[in-house]
């Protein structure tokens, strides 16, 4: 059962990221190519090295800001989705993983690195629109942990530079990805997915068996 809701969830908030891309895509490239293949999720062509290399570092980046950066700099609730599940241990995993994996690592990897950095490069250049998606990217991320801080009266100098270090760190996740997708994967999002949901599903997992 947990499964089947976490799996319900993820798909309505996968929604959204799809969405947009669509609609572009009806629009500008129905008749050039399909959907899926424009959006990135084909199979990879890919170079073993540096994908293992980029996503290892994602993986490390993400988590690891998560566990030692972000908690020396900002309150232990603050924008962590993954409160409900601490102390839950093995029976929420399964669930975590579907979340992990659809919600945030394929909707966000279908619109940012798919969709976004696919029509920058068409327009600014690979080099100019990774570096556009990626502040893109990091700025999603940092945005509402600010704007959560401001509303709930806990905004301080700490939570201010917290917030930037999360968008920062971010950010250069997002520009890696966008790196091994566009050098390393031939196009394909799909190694970027992987790299994304395992590094959220680490973290989420730390929650759900109290070690964060």
């Amino acid at each position: 059962m947990l499964v089947l809701m976490a799996l319900l969830d993820a798909l309505l908030h996968l929604i959204p990221w799809v969405l947009i891309p669509f609609i572009w895509w009806i629009f500008t490239a129905r008749r050039q190519s399909k959907f899926l293949s424009w959006i990135g999720l084909r199979k990879p062509v890919l170079e073993w090295k540096p994908v293992i290399v980029t996503a290892g570092a994602v993986i490390a980046m993400i988590v690891l800001s998560r566990l030692l950066l972000l908690p020396l700099l900002l309150p232990a609730d603050l924008g962590t989705v993954q409160l409900p599940y601490v102390g839950m241990g093995f029976v929420i995993l399964p669930a975590l993983l579907v979340r992990d994996m659809i919600q945030t690592g394929l909707g966000e990897e279908l619109f940012f690195r798919g969709f976004l950095f696919g029509r920058l490069t068409e327009k600014l250049g690979s080099k100019a629109g990774n570096v556009v998606q990626a502040v893109a990217f990091g700025l999603v991320h940092g945005l509402p942990l600010f704007s959560l801080a401001w509303l709930t009266d806990a905004l301080t100098v700490w939570v201010v530079v917290g917030t930037l270090s999360a968008a920062v760190v971010t950010g250069i996740a997002g520009w890696l990805l966008g790196y091994m997708t566009e050098k390393a994967a031939g196009g394909s999002i799909v190694p970027a997915v992987l790299a994304h949901g395992i590094a959220n599903f680490v973290i989420s997992a730390g929650y759900a068996f109290d070690l964060l």
